[in-house]
């Protein structure tokens, strides 16, 4: 249940560019004190319950994460490097499962390593052919794999809790990008509309993915995030019209080749390697 949970989650991630595609109008900056203030005001609606500064101490570290990670992406976006950020997304698998191999000593099938194996080739080949280092990139995926490790490890509210301390934390930033936005977004308007239910957007994939979290392994979830950009690129090719070609098609062939691997032959090894 936890794993398709992960899945689910990964999948609706894979499709939120169409969600996104409607608000490209709107700067960075307002992007993202949106997508704090709405997911806090939703979590304020919808779940209701007494706060604790006991609580919310378990939840400091995963804001600051959740915030570098929300950050980060936002610099990207504001510097030209999309590419780079998307690249982050093809990443952040790999450093979540290597997480759970360093830290908590989870074990890889042999068919797993394979697997593991193949998506690396295909992320240093686009990273050679492009012959730019994805700082973004990496940090996106640091961020976001440090930010699920220490839920699982640290965190002791309950993902939706947590992200609600998590956003309350974050305010103060919203703030001050609101302050450095353009302020030019009707709230009346399509856009304005679609920025107030942001916050449902964040909320519910990223709760579940928080739970199942919770419950299996590191890699396991990282070999649920290989769903995400698989499903961007599908999107992209079928909603939006482009043209996937090069060393970015090489690189998603590999990681679906990789993920089918660990997953549909990981149960023909008697043991894990360690």
């Amino acid at each position: 249940m936890y794993f398709i949970k992960a899945i689910i989650s990964n999948m609706i991630w894979g499709v939120t560019p169409i969600y996104f595609y409607y608000l490209s109008d709107v700067d960075a900056y307002t992007f993202l004190a949106m997508q704090i203030i709405t997911t806090f005001g939703w979590l304020m609606v919808f779940y209701r319950h007494e706060f604790s500064l006991s609580s919310i101490k378990y939840s400091l570290l995963s804001a600051i994460l959740l915030m570098s990670n929300w950050a980060v992406y936002l610099l990207a976006i504001i510097n030209n490097k999309t590419m780079e950020a998307s690249l982050g997304y093809m990443i952040m698998p790999l450093i979540t499962m290597f997480f759970g191999m360093l830290f908590l000593k989870e074990g890889f099938s042999a068919y797993q390593i394979v697997g593991a194996l193949i998506c690396v080739v295909g992320l240093s080949f686009d990273i050679i052919i492009s012959g730019v280092v994805p700082l973004y990139g990496i940090l996106i995926a640091l961020t976001f794999s440090l930010y699920i490790f220490s839920h699982k490890v640290k965190n002791r509210n309950s993902p939706i809790a947590s992200l609600k301390y998590e956003t309350l934390l974050m305010l103060p930033l919203a703030l001050l990008l609101l302050l450095k936005s353009d302020g030019g977004i009707d709230m009346i308007s399509s856009e304005g509309f679609l920025l107030l239910f942001l916050g449902v957007v964040v909320v519910f994939p990223l709760a579940l993915f928080v739970r199942a979290a919770k419950e299996i392994t590191m890699i396991k979830l990282g070999m649920t995030q290989l769903i995400s950009p698989i499903t961007v690129a599908f999107v992209s090719v079928f909603f939006f019209g482009e043209a996937i070609t090069g060393a970015r098609l090489i690189t998603l062939v590999c990681l679906v080749t990789g993920l089918f691997f660990m997953t549909f032959f990981k149960t023909r090894t008697p043991s894990a390697v360690r």
